[in-house]
């Protein structure tokens, strides 16, 4: 279970009042969430499904510092509950990420939505209450889908036919991919 986590418990963040980017994972429980998040970050910061019985139950978040191009960065990294978590009611997990967007209030610079094998009408949806509730349709050109669980994920062509046929797809993911570009 993760909480709410102090960013100098994690490593300490570079000496300024907020962080140079915000980054947040939002998706199904299971799709991989906290495991994109310990992968941007380098590290194991959040709970993974390692363990059967471990799964993200509220929102946390930790400034990490990280290196680009020779460039020091100080990046806020939020792990949200998982959408559609089943010991979860509906409106606990419309808190726990309404809790997650004032871990934004300074603005974000990336939101990525994370889906496992396949889109979901019920993914489709919470993308469409993530833009249009939680955080506004300004939020849109920040999103990213990230698709886990594609085992052929190595072979650049098995991917673009893949985003390909994603994208022509009639139903959920259309309905999602259109709005992202």
């Amino acid at each position: 279970v993760m909480e709410e986590t102090e960013a100098t418990e994690i490593t300490p963040a570079p000496l300024s009042l907020k962080p140079d980017r915000t980054v947040v994972f939002i998706g199904e429980t299971g799709a991989g969430n906290s495991t994109c998040a310990n992968s941007l970050a380098k590290q194991a910061l959040f709970a993974t499904d390692n363990y059967p019985a471990v799964e993200t139950k509220s929102a946390g978040s930790c400034t990490v510092s990280l290196c680009s191009e020779g460039i020091q960065y100080s990046v806020k990294i939020v792990d949200t509950i998982g959408i559609e978590d089943s010991d979860i009611s509906s409106d606990e997990v419309l808190i726990s990420l309404a809790k997650a967007c004032c871990e934004c209030r300074d603005g974000i610079s990336a939101l990525f939505f994370v889906i496992g094998k396949r889109f979901t009408k019920s993914q489709a949806d919470a993308f469409d209450m993530l833009w249009r509730i939680l955080f506004g349709p300004e939020v849109v050109p920040f999103i990213t889908v990230v698709r886990t669980h594609f085992r052929l994920f190595d072979d650049a062509t098995a991917v673009r036919k893949d985003i390909s046929t994603l994208r022509t797809q009639e139903g959920h993911p259309k309905r999602i991919l259109s709005k992202v570009g």
